[in-house]
Order: structure tokens, then sequence, then C-alpha cells
């Protein structure tokens, strides 16, 4: 008979649920800053896409994660995974936000294939050579400012006295 170590076994309260949201989206978020950073030190534009797409993927999990923890936990990884399309429409769904109009769906999912198989991903080189980055850093970080906004409403920021 195998054993299963007590923590396995163990459900997280209510404010354990709330901290692993809040630690996802505090992570997402600082792969957007190290994006920025990158990005404005003329970082190669592979690179800032890569982290932008990384941070806005944990941002989008631990907002679904805030809202509806035991519902959202088990679709992160098989459900979800790095399926940015998928995590953008339940985000807004979920919130009650006005959809994505078809245009923007489609740059999605353009961006969303290309993060599945950039060489960041998998340290393999031919992916690099026959994939192209035809993103623009400036153009997703437009797009990852309307979920920010939303964001800041349900991780509020500690006023500073």
């Amino acid at each position: 008979m195998e054993l299963i170590p007590a923590a396995a076994t163990l459900k997280p309260t209510p404010a354990a649920k709330r901290m692993i949201a809040e630690q996802l989206y505090v992570r997402g978020r600082h792969f957007i800053a190290a994006a920025i950073l990158l990005h404005q030190h003329d970082g190669d534009e592979n690179v800032v896409v890569h982290l932008l797409c990384q941070g806005f993927e944990l941002v989008l999990k631990g907002l679904l994660l805030a809202r509806d923890f035991d519902k959202y936990q088990p679709r992160l990884k098989g459900q979800y995974g790095h399926r940015l399309a998928r995590l953008v429409c339940d985000t807004l769904a979920e919130f009650n936000l006005r959809p994505l109009q078809l245009r923007h769906t489609a740059e999605l999912q353009d961006l969303e294939q290309w993060y599945a198989t950039n060489m960041f991903r998998y340290g393999l080189m031919q992916p690099f050579l026959a994939n192209p980055n035809p993103f623009s850093s400036e153009i997703i970080l437009r797009r990852i400012a309307l979920i920010r906004r939303l964001a800041d409403r349900v991780f509020p920021r500690p006023k500073v006295t």
C-alpha cells in the first residue's frame, strides 16, 4: 500500500486560495515588467513577446482563480495550458465583460500559435529559424493594459503611506 503524504490530501482554505491566485497574478506582472524593461533597452523582440505572453497567461490564470478557485484550478494545465485565446475569452465571460471582436480573436489565436511553438518554450533552434516573430510587442502591451485594469480591481495594490 502506497502512503500518501498528508499535505497532498489537504484542501486549501479560502485565504490560501486567494494567496495562490494573487501569487500567480504577481508573477505574471513580473514577467510583463521584465518584458517592458527589456523592450526599453532594445532587447530581442522574440524574448520580449515571449515574456509578455508568459506574463499575460499567468495574470489571466490568477484572475480566474481569484474569481472561482475550485472551478478553474483543475482546468489550469489540461484545458487552458498555454491557450491564451481561451483564457482571455473565459476571463472576459467570467467578469461579464464584452467579448473580443473577431479580428482580435484571430490575432490572439495567431499569437497563441507562435507562443506555443517558439524556441523559448522548448529550447530548440529549429522553431526559431522556421517560426519568426510576426508580432509587435507594442500591440500586445496595449491589449494587456485592458486586462490590467480588470486585474487592478481584483488585486488592488496596497496604499503606500
